[in-house]
């Protein structure tokens, strides 16, 4: 039961948002669960699909099998990112959430089935494109289902359930493959189809995820759907129209424009540490096959340490100066990574450099919900997706190419001698990357002015604090 103070903390908006208060929502607790399943569902088919293609390759073509998995998973978001934050602008994005993890969860439980790995292709394609919609639509609800102080809270929320399910997805693979290959003796179908299992299981998850959303109140909601009622009939050349006054949003904002830059420079520097981490922990620091396993260990701990950390640290500075400090922090650290000469020491740095990329993601989104319209909202975030995606990809293929162009090389300083590989100046140069997107994010929030709530007061504020002094009143007449 409330007490009198927190009864009236909360008619005066001046309630601290907790995680407790959050979860007790019924709406956002139901996306959350949802969230949760499709997540860990997620990750295991990844696994999944994963181990199908390399296995339908064989031994030659394996690796190549499973780069065409991740093509088929990135060009969706290229060609088709903008259209999906049309389509989360104007219909409703519970009906899309629900629509996209139902026919998710068929086309996974349908590769269990599938022969051949154009069939595969195809599918991966067609559930990333579903992607597109649940993504832009999930986000854009968000700031409808919860109030404005407890944001910060949803969004750690949001990625610490979508980035932390990651070793529960493989766990989940690794043991249903094993017991598909103990009972394969004994049906015929698992002998040679040790995925469908995990397949199976993660279609489920995403028709549960699908139930949850159901029963999600938007309370704001109510206009978006009156304005959709009252736009004209989707059409391509319409959807177009819809786009471009998207990207002329991000253009006429400075605080979105800054944001969007900085979260799509910073995707750019971490596609340095994605396509180059297992090089460098292998040739490089001489730390084997299981390295790269420590190196993203370190990474995942230390960015669910700083989005769980966003809520207490803006008690004691700015939101804004936040995400470009951690963007300069994480970094920095990055710097730092590449120099070091042993694995230990390495993931020992890691652990700072994701919290700080995980305050700073967290922080960039919350901003972007706080000052981005409802009805620009989910062309914004599809935005994002896309130039996200698309630096990455440029990034998972020019790092590579650049450190082996450089190739390896060596220096003698003070007598000792210094590992100048080609791998290590990529990672520098990812890292000055970062540092850059820092800068500009910095530049840009400080040209714009933050629309931040102010607490509702039973009595209103004076501009200027109370003072003591002495009034001097003269009487008498003439």
């Amino acid at each position: 039961m409330a007490t009198v103070a927190e009864e009236i903390a909360a008619l005066r908006g001046t309630r601290r948002a907790t995680f407790k208060d959050l979860l007790r929502n019924p709406s956002f607790s139901r996306l959350w669960r949802s969230m949760l399943a499709s997540s860990a569902a997620d990750w295991t088919c990844f696994v999944a699909v994963a181990s199908l293609v390399a296995r339908l390759g064989g031994e030659r073509l394996g690796g190549t099998a499973v780069a065409g998995v991740m093509v088929a998973r990135l060009l969706p978001s290229v060609l088709f990112g903008p259209i999906a934050g049309v389509f989360a602008d104007r219909f409703d994005r519970r009906k899309l959430m629900i629509g996209a993890h139902v026919a998710r969860g068929v086309m996974y439980a349908s590769m269990a089935f599938v022969p051949s790995l154009w069939m595969i292709y195809l599918l991966s394609f067609s559930i990333e494109c579903l992607s597109l919609i649940w993504n832009p639509a999930k986000d854009a609800i968000v700031p409808n289902l919860v109030p404005r102080r407890q944001l910060a809270n949803a969004n750690s929320v949001n990625m610490v359930t979508t980035y932390g399910t990651l070793p529960l997805g493989a766990t989940i693979y690794t043991a249903l493959a094993g017991i598909a290959t103990a009972i394969g003796a004994r049906i015929d179908f698992f002998e040679g189809r040790p995925e469908a299992l995990a397949l199976w299981l993660g279609a489920l998850a995403f028709f549960f995820s699908a139930r949850m959303v159901s029963g999600i109140d938007p309370r704001r909601g109510a206009g978006l759907r009156a304005r959709a009622g009252a736009a004209p009939r989707l059409s391509p050349g319409l959807a177009f129209q819809e786009i471009r006054e998207g990207i002329r949003f991000l253009r006429k904002h400075a605080l979105v424009r800054a944001m969007t830059l900085g979260i799509v420079m910073a995707f750019a520097g971490a596609g340095a540490v994605m396509s180059l981490g297992p090089v460098f922990s292998r040739y490089t620091l001489h730390a084997g096959s299981t390295g790269f396993g420590f190196l993203m260990i370190a990474l995942g701990a230390g960015m669910g340490l700083g989005m769980a950390s966003l809520a207490v640290l803006v008690r004691f500075v700015d939101r804004d100066r936040l995400h470009y400090g951690a963007l300069f922090g994480s970094g920095l650290f990055l710097l730092v990574i590449a120099a070091m000469p042993t694995i230990g020491l390495a993931a020992l740095f890691t652990v700072p450099m994701g919290a700080a990329a995980g305050l700073a993601w967290v922080s960039g989104y919350t901003m972007l919900q706080e000052n981005v319209s409802d009805e620009f909202r989910g062309r914004t975030f599809a935005s994002l997706t896309v130039s996200a995606h698309i630096a990455l990809f440029l990034s998972l293929a020019g790092f590579p190419a650049l450190a082996t162009a450089v190739g390896n090389h060596s220096a003698t300083l003070a007598g000792r001698g210094v590992d100048l590989s080609g791998t290590r100046l990529a990672l520098w140069l990812g890292a000055l990357v970062v540092v850059s997107a820092s800068m500009l994010s910095r530049r840009g929030l400080k040209r714009s002015r933050l629309a931040r709530p102010r607490a509702l007061g039973l009595l209103p504020k004076s501009r200027k604090p109370e003072g003591t002094g002495k009034l001097i009143v003269f009487e008498g007449g003439e």
